[in-house]
C-alpha cells in the first residue's frame, strides 16, 4: 500500500521513515511516508481529492497510530551477549523449548517462565539464558526465547504449529525446521534475534552468533516463522544443528 500524501506534524523531534529506519535531527518535524510497509495499515489520505489539506480525524488516527509504533520499537531489546546451550547428545527426537521472561534495568533475563518443553531440553536452556544480556533500558519489558534442538538427521520434520497465547510478548505459533545442509559439516547453535510487525510476520533477523555453514539455513527458516502478534515485537530464536548420524551402508 502507498499513501501518496504525507501528514507534518509540529511534534517532538523525531523522523520515521519505515520500514525501521530513523533519524533523529534538531527542530525536525515527524514525517510519515507509508511506501511498502507491511499490509494492513489504515487509509489516512481521506480529504477531497486535489487538496492539499488532510482532515482532523486522518491526522489524529497517523499521529496514535505513529505514537504506539515508536513505543513499541522503544521496548524491542537488543540482545548483546548470548552463549549456547548444552544440548541434550543422546536424544533422538527433536525438542523445542519456548521461555518467556522480564528483561530488568541491568539488561539481564528474569522471572524465567516455560511455556512449553520437555524435560531433556528445559534445563539446557534456562541455564544458557542465565548469562544472556540484552541492552539496559528503562522499565522491564518482556521477550520471549525459542530453543530448537535438531535431532541428529538430514530432511526437515513437518512444520510446528502451537496455539500460544501471552499479551506479554510474541510466541512463536508456526515454526519452520531448517533441516541439515547438504554441503555443512559442522554443529552448533545459532542465536537469532527476529523482529515482527503487528501481524506476527518477521520482518527483520539479527544474527548475534554464527556458526559457519549453518547460520543461512537458520536465517532462511526463521524468517517463515509466524509469532503472535499485537503490535511489534522482537525475540529470540536458538536453533542447535547437530551433525547428522548417516546410516551404514
Amino acid at each position: 500500500m502507498r499513501c501518496r500524501r504525507r501528514t507534518f506534524f509540529p511534534t517532538p523531534v523525531y523522523r520515521r521513515r519505515f520500514p525501521f529506519q530513523e533519524d533523529l535531527s534538531e527542530g525536525s518535524l515527524l514525517v510519515i511516508e507509508f511506501e511498502s510497509f507491511h499490509h494492513g495499515f489504515p487509509e489516512f489520505d481521506k480529504g477531497d481529492e486535489g487538496s492539499d489539506h488532510s482532515s482532523p480525524l486522518a491526522v489524529y488516527m497517523a499521529i496514535l497510530f505513529t505514537m504506539s509504533v515508536i513505543l513499541g520499537l522503544m521496548l524491542l531489546q537488543q540482545l548483546e551477549i548470548a552463549s549456547p546451550p548444552h544440548a541434550p547428545m543422546d536424544t533422538v527426537a527433536s525438542g523445542i523449548v519456548i521461555l518467556e521472561g522480564a528483561v530488568n534495568p541491568q539488561g539481564r533475563l528474569t522471572d524465567i517462565r516455560v511455556i512449553h518443553g520437555m524435560p531433556p531440553f528445559i534445563q539446557p536452556s534456562l541455564q544458557a539464558v542465565k548469562d544472556w544480556t540484552f541492552a539496559p533500558v528503562q522499565g522491564s519489558p518482556h521477550v520471549s526465547v525459542t530453543f530448537f534442538y535438531r535431532a541428529r538427521n538430514i530432511f526437515p520434520d513437518s512444520p510446528y504449529e502451537f496455539n500460544l497465547r501471552n499479551p506479554s510478548c510474541a510466541l512463536p505459533i508456526h515454526v519452520v525446521n531448517p533441516g541439515y545442509p547438504i554441503n555443512a559439516i559442522g554443529e552448533g547453535s545459532v542465536i537469532l534475534q527476529v523482529h515482527t510487525n503487528p501481524q506476527g510476520v518477521v520482518e527483520g533477523v539479527d544474527v548475534i552468533r554464527s556458526v559457519p555453514s549453518l547460520t543461512e539455513a537458520a536465517v532462511q527458516a526463521v524468517r517463515r516463522w509466524t509469532f503472535t502478534g499485537d503490535g511489534p515485537a522482537t525475540g529470540v530464536v536458538v536453533i542447535s544443528f547437530l551433525r547428522p548420524v548417516l546410516p551404514k551402508p
